[in-house]
């Protein structure tokens, strides 16, 4: 090696690795620590996405004004969102995932995306895209 530099073979790269990944499933104290980082992560990165799709406006939902963001999502205005996921290889339901490709895309803004709460997104597949909300609202 240049330099007198020592560095491992891919084996035993490879064996580390798995040992790594063992002692987290195994070890209670690793695995919590390592779940509490994901935890934080995938918070951090809903926050990001909601906040993109925002417009600069405090973060709630179109339709019922909602604001606490664990029942917040992403929205797709057109109801196409099975096929946009389709489109980019990501799984029918999901959170994570495509919250990373929209980042990792610069948080598209001529995506057609909004931000619904959990009850007015299903509520509006549901419903033939009109939220329960609004049609509650006509009829009183």
């Amino acid at each position: 090696m240049p330099n007198g530099t020592w560095r491992p073979s891919a084996a035993q790269r490879k064996r580390y690795n798995r040992q790594v990944v063992l002692r987290r499933q195994q070890d209670p104290k690793v695995r919590e620590r390592f779940n509490a980082t994901a935890r934080r992560y995938n918070r951090k990165l809903k926050h990001e996405a909601l906040a993109a799709y925002s417009g600069g406006k405090p973060i709630r939902c179109i339709c019922c004004k909602e604001a606490d963001e664990r029942f917040l999502t992403i929205d797709h205005k057109n109801d196409d969102g099975a096929a946009h996921k389709r489109k980019l290889g990501l799984p029918k339901s999901n959170g994570r995932p495509f919250y990373q490709v929209l980042k990792n895309a610069g948080y598209p803004k001529n995506a057609p995306l909004q931000i619904a709460c959990y009850n007015c997104n299903c509520g509006r597949r549901i419903n033939g895209g009109v939220c329960p909300h609004t049609e509650r609202n006509d009829i009183r």
